[in-house]
């Protein structure tokens, strides 16, 4: 069975900018890989629910300047090749549901791109180097991922405006200040009671957590990382 035949196009017509938006959708084919042949004239692209696991600079690189919306959801994606997405106009691109253990590299798109959703992956570190190119970065999504490192988002991303934390094993001490002396532009979505370490602080809802308190709690040699109120120094 021919692909062109299982995936639904998608094609309207914005009456206000007087322009197409192309959307493909590719669900539950069974793709383990990009397919070559897109229309280029495509906006959004979506391959929600495949057996995709690699993303590499040859699927979308100078092919698609009107690509803006990827969704790759419920894939078995690994990893994301560095230097992709280069020629695109994206804006969104989600991983959820997938199996990364690190943070792509979105340099190419850091003039465009504004939402990253990565939940559901196995991340165990984010370092500054990864991120703080990302100004334009408004939403990201990083629940249900085993993160032990995190840098000072707030001050990092000075467009960010919802940061999802649910579900994280959150070392509360000294390092993650960042995330109670936040903009009251930002929207946090944490577990009511998040905290991990201290265990004295396991049924503490973060509410009830002060300042003082996390400045006054050290983070234990077990953090792999230095931290000045919440900014590494990697």
């Amino acid at each position: 069975m021919e692909i062109h035949r299982s995936l639904w196009l998608l094609v309207c017509l914005l009456n206000a900018q007087n322009t197409f938006v192309v959307s493909i959708s590719y669900i539950g084919l069974g793709l383990t890989s990009i397919p070559d042949e897109i229309d280029p004239s495509v906006s959004n692209l979506e391959f929600f629910d495949n057996s995709i696991s690699i993303i590499t600079k040859s699927n979308f690189n100078d092919k698609y300047p009107d690509l803006a919306d990827i969704v790759l959801d419920k894939n078995s994606i690994t990893a994301v090749e560095r230097g992709c997405f280069k020629g695109t106009a994206l804006r969104e691109i989600s991983f959820v549901q997938n199996r990364l253990t690190v943070f792509p590299d979105f340099r190419e798109v850091k003039e465009t791109l504004g939402i990253v959703l990565l939940d559901q992956n196995n991340i165990g570190k984010i370092s500054r180097a990864e991120m703080d190119f990302l100004t334009r970065l408004s939403h990201i999504a990083l629940s249900d991922n085993p993160l032990v490192q995190l840098p000072p988002l707030t001050r990092l991303l000075p467009s960010l405006t919802d940061l999802k934390l649910r579900n994280i094993e959150l070392k509360c001490c000294s390092c993650e200040i960042w995330l109670k002396v936040k903009p009251n532009t930002l929207t946090l979505d944490l577990n009511s009671e998040p905290c991990t370490h201290p265990s004295k602080w396991n049924m503490t809802k973060w509410e009830n957590i002060t300042e003082d308190m996390l400045l006054q709690q050290t983070c234990g040699e077990s953090i792999e990382y230095m931290c000045d109120f919440g900014l590494n120094t990697i």
